[in-house]
Order: structure tokens, then C-alpha cells, then sequence
């Protein structure tokens, strides 16, 4: 089976003076190559085919082989559609699976973010106690200072919690 070189080189040398066996026998190994060609090589393959339907003589005789003709180079062009279109809807199916990772990241961040604001709220009711808990020992007047320096120092430790999670303070 001839390689695209040699098929090249075999229709070049066709012209209108050779013979219909001569036209059929380029034509068949044409076929026989459109067969087993894939890929980058379509293209080149629609090329010849076009070039060879160019050199068939307009007279009865070669009318089939034109037709034929005409058909294999709709084939081919199909061919290359069908790969071009594969080659989409494979690019389609990367961009729709990014697509679906990068809404699942979406998702999982937009639940950490609510789960934070959680967290800060939290925190904020929890400066906000210590804040009143501390204005409600200044107030105490029956207690001893001992008791109150111990309310007080737990407080404080309670309030240097807080501060961790909310340095700016509250």
C-alpha cells in the first residue's frame, strides 16, 4: 500500500492522456490509504483526493470514477467533522468537569464562611458576657475583696480567651 508520498507522486504523474485503468488503479490506492489514515493525515489525504478529482477527464468513461470520487472526498470530509467535533465535545467535557470541581470548592468555602460567621458571632456573645459579667462583680457590695479578686481573675482568663479569637476586642 503506497504511503501519502508515493500516492502524491503517482497523481502528479496522472494527466488527461492516461488511461482509465491507470485513473482506477490511483483511485483504488486512494481508497485503500483512506482507509488506514487518521488524524493529521485527513487533511493532507483530502488535498490529493481533490487534486486527483481535478485531473479526471470530463468524458464518459471516468464519469463513474468521478462520482466516486466526489463520494470519498465527502467521506474524508465528514471524517475530519467527526474528529473535529470529538475533539469539542471532549474539550466541552474537561470545561464541564472544571466547571463542577470549581462549584464543589465553591460550596465547601461558602460553608466555611458561614461556619466562621458562626464562630464570630459566638465569640462576640462571648466578650460581650465576660464584658457584663465584669460590670456585675464591680457591683457586688455584700462580698468580700477576696472573693472579688477571685471573680475577677477568672474573668480576666475568660476575657484573654476571647481576645484569641477576636484580638481587635469587642
Amino acid at each position: 500500500m503506497p504511503n501519502l508520498d508515493a500516492l502524491e507522486q503517482e497523481i502528479n504523474n496522472l494527466n488527461s492522456g492516461s488511461s482509465s485503468f491507470t485513473f482506477r488503479t490511483a483511485f483504488t490506492h486512494i481508497d485503500d490509504e483512506a482507509k488506514t489514515t487518521d488524524g493529521n493525515e485527513i487533511t493532507r489525504l483530502r488535498g490529493l483526493v481533490s487534486v486527483f478529482g481535478q485531473k479526471i477527464p470530463d468524458l464518459p468513461t471516468f464519469h463513474r470514477l468521478d462520482r466516486d470520487t466526489e463520494d470519498l472526498a465527502d467521506t474524508l470530509m465528514l471524517a475530519t467533522l467527526a474528529q473535529r467535533i470529538d475533539r469539542i465535545n471532549a474539550r466541552n467535557q474537561a470545561l464541564s468537569d472544571l466547571t463542577e470541581s470549581l462549584q464543589e470548592q465553591i460550596d465547601k468555602a461558602n460553608g466555611d464562611a458561614d461556619l466562621l460567621t458562626r464562630i464570630k458571632d459566638a465569640v462576640d456573645k462571648a466578650s460581650k458576657t465576660v464584658a457584663e459579667v465584669k460590670l456585675l462583680v464591680d457591683q457586688l457590695t455584700a462580698t468580700d475583696a477576696s472573693t472579688k479578686d477571685e471573680l475577677k481573675a477568672f474573668i480576666d482568663a475568660l476575657g484573654n480567651i476571647s481576645s484569641i479569637f477576636n484580638p481587635n476586642g469587642a
